[in-house]
């Protein structure tokens, strides 16, 4: 996908807002009226989905499926991959760990996590914000959510790459053989967590999820909470700290909002939620038609891919005025399709933003000047469905020190927590 995509989504919805991807076998819908439509009328227009092996649009193979067996589980979809009733199911045992009392005991682990991942920064070299606080600081949070053991945050991360690769990107079918190895790894490290659970139950996420099959007068089956289980490393980490690296992305780059972000936290929200609409973490998602439709002037058939483009939704033209500029005082800020909206509208939104609120809160206040790096500029992760920041590039000055500016350093390495600034005391 184009980095950054917005023109060509401009072009579409103005002159062509339905579009067949080419290899692809998907219409790309690009307006946000037609956007809205089809999430709000799942009958219509269905989440249930033909994939290949797991969640990859790429076809089966029977070394594939052995892979994937080795994991004990059989695959089956879950929350974005399925309909009701069965979704209604499914996401009644996920919104009961995403419960505002939940939330609001992860937002005193996320404080905590944010200010030991803080402690731990250094002002003296460049800080890739992207890296070092908002992924750690996600999959520490999600990881603590699930009981995974701080020793295997990096495998935790490769299990959330996995997911995201065979879904957005394009690669080999060595490559997929390799990511597939990633989901049995998961699915075999969750197995002994789930059994843990069930002789003794704790007060967190993992627990919900477990305790729902025996409180639930329709619980989910084994292999629907493994499912569930296996994807919280990607939809619980990725897509917050998209949202977190490229809130501080603008922040950095708009001064006086970053002074006035310092000073109020009702627009430090208001920040967030016109990120979420301007940079959408989730960029596009997938429906398929159920029977013969017509849309934007278009006819497509029953049983056709539809690729719905939030990300060009949320700048359309007849729905934001002057969708290209950054307004934190929109009158519409939170009318935004990031989060999906119906039946679908993401369970974690929630824990997004409050991790997002605490990790810029706890940046700003800890450091008194916080900019980008000389001659850097943030790197973003190309993927179909996703959009973050891969690396951010920041210098950080402490309260302590608060110099006024930093020379330009000759030897910067953008993406890199190597290179040395010079000393405080000497600017």
């Amino acid at each position: 996908m184009l980095d950054p995509p917005w023109p060509l989504f401009e072009a579409m919805r103005e002159h062509g807002p339905v579009f067949e991807v080419p290899g692809m076998g998907a219409y790309l819908r690009t307006r946000y009226e037609d956007i809205h439509h089809i999430v709000m009328n799942p009958k219509t227009f269905s989440s249930e989905l033909e994939f290949g092996t797991g969640l990859s649009f790429l076809p089966s193979t029977p070394e594939k499926e052995a892979t994937l067996a080795k994991g004990g589980y059989r695959s089956v979809p879950t929350l974005g991959f399925t309909d009701p009733p069965v979704h209604k199911r499914v996401r009644a045992a996920v919104q009961k760990g995403f419960s505002s009392r939940r939330v609001r005991q992860l937002e005193g682990v996320m404080q905590q996590l944010c200010d030991e991942i803080i402690d731990n920064l250094d002002p003296n070299n460049v800080v890739d914000y992207a890296q070092q606080v908002a992924l750690q600081l996600t999959v520490m949070v999600i990881g603590e959510a699930l009981g995974v053991a701080r020793e295997d945050r990096d495998r935790f991360n490769r299990w959330a790459d996995a997911v995201l690769q065979r879904l957005g990107e394009q690669i080999t079918e060595e490559q997929d053989l390799q990511l597939i190895g990633e989901y049995v790894d998961a699915e075999l490290y969750f197995t002994e967590l789930i059994a843990r659970r069930r002789k003794e139950r704790t007060d967190d996420l993992l627990s919900d999820l477990v305790y729902t099959q025996e409180e639930s007068d329709d619980p989910i089956i084994d292999e629907e909470l493994m499912s569930i289980v296996s994807l919280l490393p990607v939809a619980g980490s990725r897509t917050s700290a998209g949202l977190i690296g490229m809130a501080m992305h603008y922040l950095v780059e708009h001064p006086y909002d970053l002074a006035r972000v310092r000073e109020d936290d009702a627009y430090l929200a208001a920040v967030i939620e016109e990120t979420l609409r301007m940079q959408s973490p989730i960029q596009a998602w997938f429906r398929r038609a159920t029977v013969d439709v017509e849309l934007g002037g278009v006819k497509l058939p029953a049983n056709s891919r539809l690729l719905v483009a939030f990300a060009s939704a949320n700048r359309d033209e007849r729905e934001f005025g002057c969708p290209a500029e950054f307004h934190a005082n929109r009158d519409n800020i939170r009318e935004h399709l990031a989060f999906g909206r119906g039946a679908h509208l993401c369970p974690g939104a929630a824990l997004a933003r409050a991790e997002t609120r605490i990790a810029t809160r706890t940046c700003l206040s800890r450091f008194a000047s916080v900019r980008m790096a000389p001659g850097c500029e943030a790197q973003y992760h190309p993927n179909l469905v996703h959009r973050m920041v891969g690396h951010l590039s920041l210098v950080v000055t402490a309260m302590e020190d608060d110099p006024q500016t930093y020379p330009g350093a000759a030897q910067s390495r953008c993406g890199s927590t190597q290179m040395t600034l010079p000393n405080a005391a000497t600017t």
